[in-house]
């Protein structure tokens, strides 16, 4: 007798491969220049339209800066002459949950 493997038998049909629900980000982020000298640009997409703001925190996990972003898709550049040489790691806030981060390295 042959396992039972939970597969339908040769010639019969089979439901749809990964049917699973699968969950997308709440949102998608690119940032450029990296590193940075003067200005950084921050290009987003939104999936909802919840509030949302980009944080940036130094390396002691201090938030630097809160960024309101206004709209469901667009880009904010952001002045980071004033701040000192080294990495920061940014990540979206979106209906108050975190979203996606990634790290920033600044040089002057």
């Amino acid at each position: 007798m042959e396992p039972n493997h939970g597969l339908p038998a040769t010639g019969q049909a089979r439901g749809a491969v990964n049917s699973y629900t699968h969950h997308m980000a709440p949102a998608n982020i690119r940032v450029y220049p990296n590193p940075a000298k003067a200005s950084v640009t921050f290009e987003y997409t939104l999936l909802s339209r919840e509030e949302a703001s980009l944080h940036l925190f130094n390396t002691m996990g201090q938030l630097v800066t809160e960024i309101p972003l206004s709209s469901h898709a667009g880009h904010t550049e952001w002045d980071v002459s004033g701040l000192a040489e080294g990495i920061y790691w940014y990540q979206l806030w979106i209906g108050g949950k975190s979203g996606p981060a990634g790290k920033l390295a600044i040089q002057h």
